[in-house]
């Protein structure tokens, strides 16, 4: 995964976003600690606003959760994220999302890597300058307010809210997060419950 590849799903993404008349809605975007996941995040939000396209970008990385969450919270149409997931850690990966949350299938996955396919010239992917994209009310910073209506939503599925409270101060946690993406907010989650 590189600058032009990460480009070239990008300009394909936002075309198919226009196509379907969804740029004011906007895009979610989050990315987790593998190599240039930061970097890529960025250039996947200007990239979409120099095609006219809002974006809801989060401050840090998030698990791959809380983009979902985002996605519908923010009544966007899609989301993209930059994480390998699984993988090793040295490779990443560019996965998009629909207005559902999830992440996208047949018809739509086609669709969109028809859009991406079709572009055969890269000076032809759109970029513009994230001060630009500020100014316009394009590019948008998100974060705590989309973490705590998270977790807040999170503790109202609670099945045993009761139990949780009796028995606090005798459960004993192990959290072993497989690339440290989830930790600060299971750690709020779990504070939030009281646990």
């Amino acid at each position: 995964m590189n600058k032009y590849t990460v480009g070239k799903a990008t300009q394909g993404l936002a075309n198919y976003i226009i196509k379907k008349g969804g740029q004011d809605k906007g895009v979610a975007i989050a990315y987790d600690c593998r190599h240039m996941s930061e970097e890529f995040s960025e250039q996947t939000a200007v990239i979409l606003n120099a095609n006219g396209i809002k974006t809801y970008r989060f401050e840090s990385l998030r698990p791959t959760p809380t983009l979902s969450f985002a996605i519908r919270y923010l009544n966007c149409i899609s989301g993209v994220i930059i994480t390998a997931s699984h993988n090793p850690p040295n490779y990443n990966g560019y996965k998009v999302y629909w207005d559902d949350g999830s992440q996208i299938s047949t018809p739509i996955d086609d669709e969109i890597i028809s859009e991406v396919n079709n572009i055969q010239d890269y000076s032809k992917i759109k970029t513009m300058v994230r001060k630009e994209a500020e100014a316009q009310g394009l590019y948008n910073i998100i974060g705590k307010e989309v973490d705590n209506e998270y977790v807040k939503r999170l503790t109202e599925l609670s099945l045993n809210p009761d139990i949780i409270e009796k028995m606090s101060d005798n459960v004993k946690i192990v959290y072993t997060p497989l690339h440290g993406t989830g930790a600060p907010l299971t750690r709020s989650s779990l504070e939030t419950v009281r646990i």
